[in-house]
């Protein structure tokens, strides 16, 4: 980060707004209490550091700053005029999906804003837009079902300009799910492709340690909201190595209701059984049918 930093600050025509700027998040990382909240900070940050300031004051494809990779919003601004521009978003949550376009209105050089109406069923939603040195800001105002979108699907936040997603390929490092670098190796080692796929389910994450299997060893439960009963996982690890993954989709070999949980293990004497936590967890959606196989 600071050697991105230090090179944005050396080609930059605004060295001092960035300066700044860099102070502010540096006040704001240092209010983080865990590392969790750390990894996002950092991973926001060197997203931004990346980006290039856009060659048009509001046109072009922006894409919102998302660490989980399970909240992904894209803006497109199209038509811009000194006292305005359209723009149609489409955002994610999860399974749920939003979109909303629109004509903003140029309120500042650096300032735009969208108000909803009745015609359109947006009636309460509105949207600020703001500038600020390479990026741009979303500020939200009404829920989502106002803005016309999914449970759980927003609009707001930091955005960066890019012809492609910026945001890296998260992880369960990242993600918070995992400890270290070496566990997440373990688990990617184990899991082969499905590694992908228990990502994939990450959008809610639930960590505990008051479990079925005992308090050696820390259960997360992972899965997509909107599909929450039959696209989730649950991974257990202690700190001796061992591992215990599950996890549930939709079976592709089937158009029925059929779930299939896949279970994987690196403890020999665990490999022909379900520990309690997944047991406990087995079932899918109501009507569906469950699958179980044991992974080699």
């Amino acid at each position: 980060m600071g050697e991105l930093y230090r090179n944005v600050v050396a080609n930059s025509k605004d060295a001092n707004a960035w300066k700044a700027d860099q102070r502010a998040w540096l006040a704001q990382r240092d209010r983080c209490a865990d590392a969790g909240c750390l990894r996002s900070e950092y991973q926001t940050r060197l997203v931004i550091l990346r980006s290039a300031e856009p060659a048009a004051q509001w046109a072009g494809h922006w894409w919102r700053i998302d660490p989980s990779g399970t909240n992904g919003s894209e803006l497109a601004i199209t038509k811009p005029t000194p006292k305005g521009f359209d723009f149609d978003l489409n955002a994610s949550a999860g399974a749920n999906t939003g979109e909303l376009s629109g004509k903003a209105i140029v309120q500042a050089s650096t300032g735009a804003r969208f108000d909803g109406d009745a015609d359109s069923g947006t009636e309460g939603c509105s949207l600020v837009f703001k500038r600020v040195l390479n990026r741009l800001k979303i500020e939200q105002k009404g829920d989502d079902a106002t803005c016309g979108a999914g449970a759980g699907v927003y609009f707001d936040g930091t955005y960066v300009a890019s012809d492609k997603n910026p945001n890296p390929p998260p992880d369960l490092v990242s993600l918070g799910v995992l400890p270290s670098k070496a566990q997440d190796d373990a688990l990617r080692k184990l899991l082969g492709k499905d590694y992908d796929a228990m990502v994939a389910t990450a959008n809610t994450i639930d960590t505990e340690k008051d479990h079925a299997d005992g308090n050696a060893v820390t259960a997360v439960s992972m899965a997509v909201r909107g599909v929450a009963c039959n696209t989730k996982s649950i991974l257990m690890f202690d700190d001796k190595g061992h591992l215990w993954a599950a996890i549930w989709e939709p079976a592709s070999d089937s158009s029925s209701n059929v779930v299939e949980l896949r279970y994987y293990t690196n403890v020999p004497k665990d490999k022909d059984s379900l520990p309690k936590t997944i047991a406990e967890n087995r079932e899918a959606c109501s009507g569906d049918t469950v699958r179980v196989r044991m992974m080699p």
